[in-house]
């Protein structure tokens, strides 16, 4: 028979688990003038299907504070996207962008600090980019941005011509034990990766909170829409070692009759 001690359960309870939660909005656009839909709910919706309208086009939500304190710690943005009416050539390189940020106090959406990649097409790879300190422009632009203090994110799939289908899409950062980020994009469909690849950066002082997550439509994107489904982030505490080890040590136990 297994048993469970009983001070062993009621400390098993008091680990950390991952805190879940959908991006309901309120969303907004940081830049461009398309037409914005379903701004409420974890599925907002960029474009309204006209040509070329979620063009050269942003958009933002915020959320409550995560801050990273200890290594293990990580934030996961997730989700799935549906292209409509996109350019499919090569001149979409890096003009999907997904970040997380920390809007670094500011009261519009530039200055922010924080991570986004881009994606790769058949010619370019994409990218990862970091808002550092100092930066002046929106949140999604690569302008000032930098690509971080530790290892250029290179290895990003180059992948075939970026299509107008569905895609799912996740963003992790990760504090390591040397106090460096690690940040790693995926964007896939029908198993080929749009982005992929990691890098680690040592983050500007305040960096390891986040609280805002954003998309860029790019310019040579023409997107007629985006349909975002399901936008979630997930913060995923490191479990404490002391209980970890009480629980190698014993937690469970075997008494024979």
């Amino acid at each position: 028979m297994i048993k469970i001690l009983p001070f062993c359960a009621a400390a098993l309870l008091s680990i950390p688990c991952a805190n879940a939660a959908f991006i309901i909005g309120p969303w907004a656009l940081g830049q461009g003038s398309a037409i914005l839909t379903n701004a409420n709910t974890a599925s907002p919706t960029l474009g309204n299907n006209t040509p070329d309208n979620a063009d050269n086009s942003s958009l933002y939500s915020g959320f409550a504070t995560i801050t990273l304190t200890n290594p293990g710690d990580t934030i996961v943005f997730s989700g799935s996207c549906t292209m409509s009416g996109i350019s499919t050539g090569s001149s979409t390189a890096g003009d999907f962008r997904i970040g997380v940020f920390n809007n670094n106090s500011s009261s519009d959406t530039t200055g922010w600090l924080g991570y986004f990649a881009s994606n790769a097409v058949s010619s370019t790879s994409g990218i990862i980019f970091e808002r550092g300190s100092g930066n002046s422009t929106q949140f999604a632009s690569g302008t000032s941005s930098g690509t971080g203090s530790g290892t250029r994110a290179s290895t990003i799939t180059t992948a075939i011509a970026f299509p107008a289908v569905t895609y799912d899409f996740s963003l992790t950062i990760e504090r390591l034990a040397d106090s460096t980020l690690q940040i790693t994009p995926l964007l896939t469909n029908s198993g080929v990766e749009y982005m992929n690849g990691t890098a680690n950066d040592l983050p500007h002082a305040g960096a390891y909170s986040f609280n805002r997550v954003g998309f860029l439509a790019g310019n040579n994107l023409n997107a007629d829409q985006i349909q975002f489904s399901n936008i979630d982030v997930t913060h995923a505490p490191e479990p404490s070692v002391a209980l970890l080890g009480l629980m190698s040590a014993g937690l469970l136990f075997r008494r024979h009759r």
